[in-house]
């Protein structure tokens, strides 16, 4: 079970929980039901009541379907002791591509598997 803080800490990741769950069209209920997580617990996560662990994050960023990059990314960069999963970075990277370099990366992942 999670460290509930004595004080509330208001932190850029209970924020942004907060602000994705409404850009989702999500209330507190609802999200607390998709990841099973109680309504409070919920409350407690985005309000700075209690610690966020890496496990809520992960049950967060798949009920809203949102891969680990782009919470990365709306952070504001990586945030320390959380591994970029490889399949999430590469995908990231993709998305900033261009067709023309889709093509040519596309070449380069066939020799791989060839």
């Amino acid at each position: 079970m999670s460290k509930r803080n004595d004080e509330i800490i208001e932190t850029r990741e209970s924020r942004l929980l907060k602000d994705l769950r409404i850009e989702c069209g999500l209330s507190l209920s609802k999200l607390a039901d998709e990841i099973g997580y109680s309504k409070a617990r919920v409350y407690q996560m985005e309000s700075g009541r209690e610690q966020i662990s890496e496990k809520y994050i992960e049950l967060f960023l798949e009920g809203i379907k949102m891969p680990r990059a782009s919470w990365l990314e709306r952070l504001g960069g990586k945030k320390k002791n959380v591994l970029l999963d490889p399949f999430d970075e590469c995908i990231s990277h993709l998305e900033k591509l261009n067709s023309e370099d889709l093509i040519l990366v596309l070449g380069i992942l066939r020799k791989f598997v060839s």
